[in-house]
């Protein structure tokens, strides 16, 4: 079939089912414009045959390409040029569901530059106005050449995300740009103003489910982190929670990775808890909590960031990477509750390379340009690293080593409310 299967514009109340769709040069559906839309049982298969050619492609327009309520049920995208969903909105409103389906983008196909195009399962663009909200329940994301799901936020929108109960399949690594980068990838894109980024992980599947020897080769090999969330843009929010995932198989980045990007003007808020998820076979950080040093002495970036009983079974094999690692830059501003870390349950701590720790603490040594708070269930004393290590300690089941590169300066607090919920 040439060109694209369906061709929607202004249109309202869309119902697709029962359908198969094969071999298209184009997008297999290509909407502007349209309104509530329902896809049920459909199948897509070998959807494009060039970079920029996708299975669903709702990005061309200016203004509101897809609003209402939309459904993904029981379907199936298999060999894809590029994106399994490309979605980009510049107005409106839309409730997306993606559920008991699946996104293979396939390495058949070598259409740009003898590899694949650098593909998504779900492209997800919440740009100027409005707001975007998705739940992905049950879905499997395999062989990506880029990420499973990327979702960002720019503008004043906001945008609010569900993953739960789903798999991502990274490719075999070939070494080259073939490889899947990350599982799920969250961004405040920097720019956006007075906006939030919401989201909840729970219950996925990341990486090799065998045994967790990473005997199959697949490995994610993006930066920053297989489940990667990062904030940006002045006084914006970045709120959710990461829980009870098995994050597996990196072979170049952190396990989860929470960041905020502090280079831009005005203060931003970073409101995360990672609790109760298996993290194993990283290759760098197990889980890295990261504030980027800021531009403007005035900014005051706030982090409120609870890592809570996730457990590591085996760790990173190199020097200067750790299990845990707190890293925050000028003009930021961190309360952190670690606890309940390095159980018994499921495995062992992780083994550790030269110069590791399991918990490792860092931010700026210039005075008065960044702090680090710790909220325990032991007390410490105020600026004494041997106390606050003690308490660290004794609150994760007596796990060490823990550094701190900054000494004698971390403080105790009562950190905010739990407001993480999205």
């Amino acid at each position: 079939m040439t060109n694209h299967a369906f061709l929607i514009r202004t249109a309202n109340n869309i119902v697709l089912n029962d359908l198969q769709i094969n071999n298209t040069d184009n997008h297999a559906l290509d909407g502007q414009v349209v309104n509530n839309l329902t896809l049920d049982n459909v199948d897509i298969v070998l959807a494009g045959d060039a970079d920029n050619e996708h299975a669903l492609n709702f990005k061309d327009g200016t203004g509101a390409n897809l609003t209402g309520t939309v459904l993904i049920d029981n379907s199936t995208f298999t060999t894809f040029a590029e994106n399994g969903l490309y979605l980009e909105n510049f107005s409106g409103n839309v409730n997306l569901t993606v559920q008991n389906s699946l996104f293979n983008e396939g390495d058949e196909h070598t259409y740009c530059s003898g590899i694949g195009c650098g593909g998504h399962g779900l492209l997800l663009r919440a740009d100027g106005t409005g707001t975007m909200t998705v739940v992905v329940d049950n879905v499997t994301f395999d062989d990506m050449t880029q990420v499973g799901i990327d979702a960002a936020r720019e503008g004043t929108t906001n945008l609010n995300v569900t993953v739960r109960n789903s798999f991502f399949d990274p490719t075999p690594y070939a070494g080259n740009l073939d490889d899947t980068d990350n599982g799920v990838r969250l961004f405040g894109i920097s720019g956006g103003s007075g906006n939030t980024l919401t989201f909840l992980i729970e219950n996925n599947v990341f990486g090799d489910t065998a045994d967790g020897d990473d005997t199959d080769g697949d490995d994610f090999q993006g930066t920053g982190g297989i489940v990667l969330v990062r904030g940006g843009g002045p006084n914006t929010t970045l709120q959710g929670i990461i829980r009870n995932n098995t994050v597996a198989d990196s072979r170049a980045s952190n396990g989860i990775a929470i960041e905020s990007n502090g280079a831009n003007a005005g203060s931003s808020t970073t409101r995360v808890r990672a609790e109760g998820n298996i993290i194993r076979n990283h290759f760098n950080h197990g889980i890295n909590v990261l504030g980027n040093s800021s531009l403007n002495s005035s900014d005051n970036h706030l982090h409120d960031v609870a890592l809570m009983n996730n457990s590591f079974t085996t760790g990173p094999s190199g020097s200067g990477v750790h299990a845990m690692n707190v890293s925050f830059g000028d003009y930021n501003r961190g309360c952190m509750r670690v606890t309940g870390n390095f159980g018994a349950t499921p495995g062992t701590p992780p083994a550790l390379g030269t110069s590791t720790s399991r918990i490792r603490f860092r931010h700026t040594s210039t005075p008065g340009q960044g702090q680090i708070q710790m909220e325990s269930l032991t007390p410490f004393t105020a600026g004494n690293d041997g106390s606050a290590s003690a308490a660290l300690s004794a609150d994760n089941n007596g796990t060490t080593p823990i550094s701190f590169s900054t000494t004698n300066s971390v403080t105790p607090a009562n950190c905010s409310a739990d407001t993480y919920t999205p």
